[in-house]
Parts: C-alpha cells; structure tokens; sequence
C-alpha cells in the first residue's frame, strides 16, 4: 500500500520554489523512495550542483505514486508490456505482407471487401493502423535502449507503449469483427383517413334500414287514411 503521507510530502516539496527549498529534506524523501544512500550523500555533499537532479527524481517517483503504483508494480508492468508490444510488431506492419506472402502471426486481417461502405470512424482504424504500429515501434526501440535502467526511469515510455499497443489491438479487433447494426423491419403502416373512410362507408350503409317498397295497395291505403271523414 502506498503512503500516502511520503506522497503529499513530495508533492509540498516540489510545489515549494526552488530558492526555498530545504535540499537536505528533499534528499531523505528521495532516500525513502530509492534507498540509494550514494546518491543521497552526494547531495548533501553538492546541494547546489545536484538540485536540479534531486527535482527530477523526485517528480519521477511522484508520478508513479499520483498513478498509484508502486515500485514493485511498475516492474512487474515492464515484464508485461515489453513482451506484449514484441509481439505486436512481430506480427508485420500493416499493408505490408511478409515475404512468404502471408501473416501467420497477424494481429488483424487486412482491409475488408466491404471497407468503403463502413462508417467512417471504423474505416479509420484502417487508415491510422500503420502509424500507430511505427509509434509503438520508436517507444519499444526507445525501451530497449534503456535496458540497463531502472523500471521507475522507464515508467514513462512503458506508459505510453502500453497505452499504444491497447489501442493498435483493440482497433484491429474492433475493425475486423465490425457488423453494421440490424435496421429494425418497419412496422405496419396505418391506413390513411381516406381508405379508412372508405373502408368504413359500406358497412355503414349496410346497417341502415331498407325504405319499405311502395305498392299499389299501400299507395291506396295512405290515401283513404288521407282523405277528410264525411260522416255525420
């Protein structure tokens, strides 16, 4: 578990302007953190040569503490990322096959058939796939250059070639495996006023009562129904 109360220290020392700082108190942080007394007693020998490198290494310890790792853990990730990112780029730039004309090892399937009709945020990750495997390529070299350091001075460059490699990753998983969502079958439309008034005209008609079909007994009979009375 990281102190917390060695990482609030670090961060009033650093935060204090360089002419007030007490060099002597910023040595035992930094001994805390590295346990290299050598170091610690140069600068106690040298404060004003060595100032400007008590300020970097403390700030260096500091990020990987605002991160929250540890020393141990920033090891273990190098153990991890290394590897990942030699892997990546043993697979072969892409758009570049090898020369046995193939990719055995391919983190992804080159450019798909039905590549000019996907979104355009996925045809993308096509288009940026070779420059960010040249970028994992220059920070993994960059490592390997630094090899005989120490995980807490490489932690910078591990950060970012492993954020890179995710990305690279990710990108080819996403873009190889990418299917357009379902449009949904459209739903029954409604009938219109017109055909609903059509529709529905008929039947009306058919509820209405016929209209009695007049005879010549009816007809006759209406009119003496009609016809004043003569009786006294």
């Amino acid at each position: 578990m990281l102190d917390t109360y060695l990482t609030q220290a670090l961060q009033d020392y650093l935060a204090t302007p360089a002419a007030e700082r007490d060099v002597a108190a910023g040595a035992e942080l930094l001994l805390r953190l590295n346990r290299n007394r050598i170091l610690y007693n140069n600068i106690l020998r040298n404060p004003a040569r060595l100032a400007d490198k008590l300020e970097y290494e403390l700030k260096k310890h500091l990020q990987i503490r605002l991160d929250g790792l540890t020393l141990q853990e920033v090891s273990e990730m190098n153990q991890k990322v290394i590897p990942a990112a030699a892997a990546t780029l043993a697979a072969g730039e892409p758009g570049k096959p090898e020369p046995n004309g193939g990719k055995p090892h391919a983190l992804y399937h080159g450019k798909r058939p039905d590549h000019d009709q996907l979104p355009e945020e996925i045809r993308a990750i096509y288009d940026q796939g070779g420059e960010l495997y040249q970028r994992i390529r220059d920070t993994y070299n960059t490592l390997m250059q630094m090899a005989d350091a120490e995980p807490c001075d490489r932690y910078e460059y591990l950060k970012i070639l492993s954020d890179l490699d995710r990305r690279y990753r990710e990108g080819w998983e996403r873009y190889d495996h990418y299917t357009a969502p379902e449009v949904p079958t459209e739903a029954k439309q409604p009938e219109t006023t017109a055909e609903a008034s059509a529709e529905a005209k008929p039947k009306a008609e058919a509820k209405q009562p016929k209209a009695p079909v007049e005879t010549k007994q009816t007809k006759a009979k209406d009119q003496q129904e009609a016809a004043p009375s003569t009786a006294p």
